[in-house]
Formats: structure tokens, C-alpha cells, sequence
């Protein structure tokens, strides 16, 4: 699970340190696409090459019925080797698999 929530500068300065050893670096794109906003994020440093894509619905009947844009690549919701968790404490891409 992922959680945002905003902090004080102070606080973030102080506990910024401490990430030293499991950051991210990317970009984010928003792109309208039928009545939705996809997140595009374009990863840097170690993670160069890696693009995801996420949109957010509230409901699962709302995802099923989104026509998805054929250029999005193959779905990864679930898959934990794409967590930013896993994915900073891995300092590269995920492993290649056969797509689905």
C-alpha cells in the first residue's frame, strides 16, 4: 500500500537522509485520455529505460469499461517487482518476462 501525505519542510529535511540508499529519480507526464488522466513516469539514473503508466478509477467497473489506447504496453497492476518500495531497494530495472 502507498500512502501520500504532506509533511513540514523541517520534517522532510530531517528524514530526507535517511532515503539515501533507496531513491527514484523520474519524470511524470499527465496526459488526458477519454475523460482520464494517465500518469506517465519516465525513470532516470538506475532505472533508465523503465516507463509506467497508471490511471486512477473508482471502481472496477470504471477500469473495465476504459477503452485502453493500445500504445500502453501490458498491464502491471499487482505486480510488486514495480513498487517504488522494490524498485528502490533494487537500484535497476526489473527482471525481463515474457509478456503476457
Amino acid at each position: 500500500m502507498e500512502e501520500e501525505i504532506q509533511i513540514p519542510e523541517r520534517n522532510f529535511r530531517s528524514l530526507w537522509p535517511l532515503t539515501r540508499e533507496a531513491r527514484i529519480a523520474k519524470r511524470r507526464y499527465e496526459i488526458p485520455c477519454d475523460g482520464r488522466t494517465i500518469e506517465m513516469d519516465v525513470y532516470q539514473g538506475s532505472h533508465r529505460g523503465l516507463i509506467t503508466a497508471d490511471i486512477e478509477f473508482d471502481s472496477v467497473r470504471q477500469s473495465r469499461s476504459f477503452g485502453v489506447p493500445p500504445w500502453l504496453g501490458r498491464e502491471i497492476t499487482g505486480n510488486r517487482e514495480y513498487a517504488n518500495e522494490r524498485l528502490a531497494r533494487r537500484h535497476g530495472l526489473p527482471p525481463k518476462r515474457a509478456s503476457n
